[in-house]
């Protein structure tokens, strides 16, 4: 059985297997080939904000589109300031992304650890969407937990070095939440697989929409989403 994910066809189920998403934020207007290159073969890469320096984040997003394969959805960080209308588009404040009838929740600014205040206005987003996962970023530090039944991740930075943190992405492996069919949003009309017409397209969406079906069995732990960093060396990147 292969990972790839597709599309419902007209009276017929899917067998897709899991979904891998790669994870991605604070990136600060640079490209990493390596960081990149850790995120081949996902089928979607979610960008937690902080994308460009200032500007410079549509360029940001098309190289790491066709480095990894993959499409990506991104929301904006508080780098990403020199919006017009399309950038507010690309890099919305907030995104909700159902992947293999998980609920998550992708937005920059959190909390910086567990047992930490969360953001007034993410808690705002926390009780109004009730999110299984969510995805920031902001602090710089890979960590992942778990509070109130909802895994909080935060890839850490993939841009330039800095608080004397590793640099790091990270990879999450979803499979069916529900032993029956299962939507996976993701960009309209577009089917999301291990083909490579992404690499040379640089696929970067701003919206959602594509309905993918998803058989699984019955729940255990093996059924849980798995998060996977992966820690960069510390050399800075070019920006972009």
């Amino acid at each position: 059985m292969g990972t790839g994910c597709h599309c419902r066809s007209r009276n017929k189920l899917v067998d897709i297997g899991p979904v891998k998403v790669g994870l991605l934020s604070d990136t600060h207007g640079a490209y990493d080939p390596v960081a990149a290159e850790c995120l081949r073969g996902v089928q979607l890469v979610l960008h937690a904000g902080d994308v460009g320096n200032h500007g410079g984040h549509e360029g940001v997003l098309q190289l790491y589109a066709k480095g990894t394969c993959a499409a990506i959805l991104a929301v904006a960080g508080n780098v990403d300031d020199k919006l017009d209308a399309g950038g507010h588009q690309m890099l919305p404040d907030h995104r909700l992304v159902t992947i293999a009838g998980w609920k998550i929740l992708l937005t920059h600014v959190v909390a910086p650890g567990p047992q930490a205040k969360v953001d007034t206005s993410a808690a705002r987003l926390l009780q109004l969407h009730q999110p299984d996962i969510v995805v920031f970023g902001h602090s710089h530090k890979a960590t992942s937990w778990c509070e109130g039944g909802v895994h909080y991740i935060n890839p850490g930075s993939a841009g330039p070095a800095r608080f004397k943190l590793p640099r790091s992405v990270a990879t999450l492996l979803l499979p069916s939440k529900n032993p029956i069919a299962t939507k996976c949003m993701i960009s309209e009309g577009s089917k999301l697989s291990n083909d490579t017409s992404a690499c040379s397209s640089g696929q970067v969406h701003t919206g959602l929409g594509c309905t993918v079906m998803h058989v699984a069995g019955k729940h255990s732990e093996e059924h849980q989403p798995q998060v996977h960093f992966h820690f960069l060396g510390n050399k800075c990147p070019r920006r972009s």
